[in-house]
């Protein structure tokens, strides 16, 4: 399914709903964006990752926000990344959509907690995926997609505002946050990347 095609995802979603109550929701919706060369991304890629990680991610929650409201109970999760606090120049439209994603969950946390929703945002570094696997560069304490797994169901089961790992590179990254800038534009450098050519 294109997770774009809004009204496609709402009614999928209140079949699956309307068959047997959601319980729990992972959004996981990606693509990492930027350009093969390392150049700035296109336009037609900025707004194509804009829609799939951002809008695409929504286009499942909300429905799902929208029934676990009603019925007092449910679990969101959206899954960010460490991007979201160590924009990487080589992919702005990714780390937008992922910065987007944690204000956003963060705020339904708070919204949807008297109501019985717990709502959880997953903001993992590296991980061995095939589309982590595109990307030419250094993933420094990169682990496995069922090492990541492990990580992020202990985390919603604790419900954590925020599961993330490894936790070396989470306090770095938000020490970024307020860092200055040539600090964090030097530091940054070691994590340029360009994308692996599709076979």
């Amino acid at each position: 399914m294109d997770l774009r095609d809004r009204e496609a995802v709402r009614a999928w979603i209140r079949t699956l709903d309307g068959d047997d109550p959601i319980d729990l929701v992972i959004a996981n919706a990606g693509v990492n964006g930027g350009h093969p060369t390392g150049e700035v991304e296109s336009e037609d890629v900025a707004f194509e990752t804009l829609d799939i990680n951002l809008v695409g991610c929504l286009n499942v929650v909300l429905p799902c926000v929208t029934a676990m409201a009603a019925r007092g109970r449910g679990q969101i999760a959206l899954i960010s990344s460490l991007a979201a606090y160590a924009p990487l120049a080589d992919a702005p439209s990714y780390s937008g959509t992922k910065a987007a994603l944690v204000a956003h969950g963060q705020a339904l946390r708070a919204k949807l907690a008297p109501r019985g929703v717990r709502v959880n945002v997953v903001m993992p570094g590296y991980v061995k995926t095939p589309m982590g696997g595109q990307l030419k560069g250094w993933r420094p304490l990169e682990m496995s997609a069922d090492q990541a797994a492990e990580r992020i169901a202990r985390g919603l089961v604790r419900n954590r505002e925020i599961v993330t790992f490894p936790s070396v590179l989470f306090h770095l990254a938000r020490a970024g946050l307020v860092a200055p800038e040539f600090l964090r534009t030097a530091a940054m450098r070691a994590f340029r990347f360009q994308l692996r050519p599709r076979r």
